[in-house]
């Protein structure tokens, strides 16, 4: 049996990696990490919660739209809009945040029930389009003015919309899937128009190939359009006369763009792309990406703040075990991976301005309610659980041939009272064993006799202050 001698396990830069045999994953990389972050450098600190924005809007309603309209003019029609179903689900209503009080938009009502709202901003209006196809809204944020169809005359009733090169986008109708419309260039006045015969279809015949629109995005310099299975580009100009690659977006609501680069969501795995050829980057969390349902496909949301893109995946089983309302969150300046779970479901992200000028992120949820995100010790009054599990370590540099014993661990954390620690080992009658509880800075446990090939730690606890 081989002494181990004194090992450390302090350094987590290398974030959360499952698709990595022990002897290939890096030292300071994590089999598991739910909740905490990796912000500061080689630590892990648990995550910060959520806290609603205003009341309850309807009680056990998914969030179908979540919108910030910034008025570029006096700045007095601000307005934080959320889309859900009414209590009846016969309609889906847009609210405003009046306050802390979301009240109905004057002429909200009229969008269909179950479908997601899209949006964008152009000449001091908010367009909103919806995925049945309905008629397009626009409104000026001015709570005494009813939503209308204010430069929308003409307007196709697409599923998709974006403003690029000083020209609002739609696509994807109910007869023309494959067809992205745009508007004249904006007129001196303010106004824009629209007709029949402006338009470019993005390549009708690649069929099962590459699928209908599903999504598109302003990347700075290009406009992006997905379908299921292919990405195409539109720089203004022309369009693609083929696709890029053969990976395309499920979900419009996944697609998110921080200092130009777009990232975006397929069965495949997580993407990101300045414009060019996609980079793959979910595959140190494959297995995650695996194990998502294929009805969920489409409701895959994302967003980004400064240093972050969160892509919220529903509920998964992860090696037998069920993890709820998951999160997986991709910190941008490490290239590394953790994973969340939320007391309830993000459906929809979206960026925002508080009242102090200070950029933001809110969701909209599974349970009528918009939520701050990375604000506050809980997730709206649920406390926050959270682990950290090792790879299997041998201790001796790469062997499992010899047996290893331990019978002291050391364990420090700040502002983690009640953690417990716990380890597994190759020895099958006891795969599971409690070791030690956190009481204040750190725990130390002596007289153990573990025993094993290898050994996985984990330490677990619940977010309390």
């Amino acid at each position: 049996m081989a002494s181990i001698g004194h090992q450390l396990i302090r350094d987590f830069l290398g974030g959360m990696v499952t698709e990595a045999s022990d002897f290939r994953t890096p030292e300071n990389a994590m089999r598991l990490i739910q909740n905490m972050d990796t912000d500061i450098v080689g630590a892990l600190k648990v995550r910060k919660g959520t806290t609603a924005i205003g009341n309850q809007i309807q009680d056990g309603k998914n969030c179908l739209g979540l919108y910030n309209f910034r008025d570029a003019g006096s700045g007095s029609n601000n307005q934080q809009i959320a889309v859900f179903n009414n209590a009846g689900d016969t309609n889906a209503i847009a609210y405003y945040n009046n306050a802390g009080i979301w009240t109905a938009i004057t002429g909200g009502s009229s969008f269909t029930a179950s479908a997601k709202l899209r949006f964008a901003t152009f000449s001091d209006y908010v367009f909103i389009v919806d995925s049945a196809f309905g008629e397009p809204k626009s409104w000026n944020g001015d709570t005494s003015t009813p939503l209308g169809t204010t430069l929308l005359s003409s307007a196709p009733a697409g599923q998709f919309v974006t403003v690029f090169k000083s020209r609002v986008y739609i696509a994807g109708t109910s007869t023309n899937p494959d067809r992205v419309y745009f508007s004249s260039i904006i007129s001196s006045t303010g106004t824009i128009t629209w007709t029949s015969t402006d338009y470019l279809d993005v390549n009708q015949s690649d069929g099962l190939e590459g699928g209908n629109i599903t999504g598109i995005e302003n990347n700075g310099t290009l406009l992006l359009i997905f379908k299921d299975r292919a990405m195409y580009r539109w720089n203004g100009d022309s369009t693609d006369a083929n696709f890029l690659i053969d990976v395309g977006c499920s979900s419009q609501e996944s697609i998110a763009t921080r200092n130009g680069i777009t990232y975006f969501f397929n069965p495949f795995g997580i993407y990101k792309t300045t414009g060019g050829f996609p980079t793959l980057i979910s595959k140190p969390v494959q297995r995650w990406i695996n194990a998502i349902a294929g009805s969920y496909y489409g409701n895959v949301s994302g967003g980004c703040d400064g240093d972050h893109y969160y892509c919220s995946i529903g509920d998964v089983t992860i090696d037998g075990e069920t993890f709820n309302n998951v999160v997986l969150t991709y910190e941008i300046s490490s290239e590394t991976w953790t994973v969340r779970s939320y007391a309830e479901q993000a459906r929809v992200f979206a960026n925002y301005i508080e009242s102090d000028s200070t950029a933001n992120i809110m969701l909209g949820n599974d349970d009528g309610d918009v939520q701050r995100l990375n604000y506050g010790a809980t997730d709206d009054g649920v406390v926050i659980p959270y682990r950290v599990r090792t790879k299997r370590l041998d201790f001796l540099g790469g062997s499992f041939s010899y047996e290893k014993s331990f019978s002291e661990v050391l364990t420090l954390g700040s502002g983690l009272a009640g953690a417990k620690t716990v380890v597994y080992t190759d020895d099958e009658a006891r795969p599971k064993t409690f070791i030690e509880t956190l009481r204040t800075l750190w725990s130390y446990a002596k007289g153990l006799n573990y025993r094993g090939r290898w050994f996985v730690f984990e330490l677990s606890g619940q977010s309390k202050d």
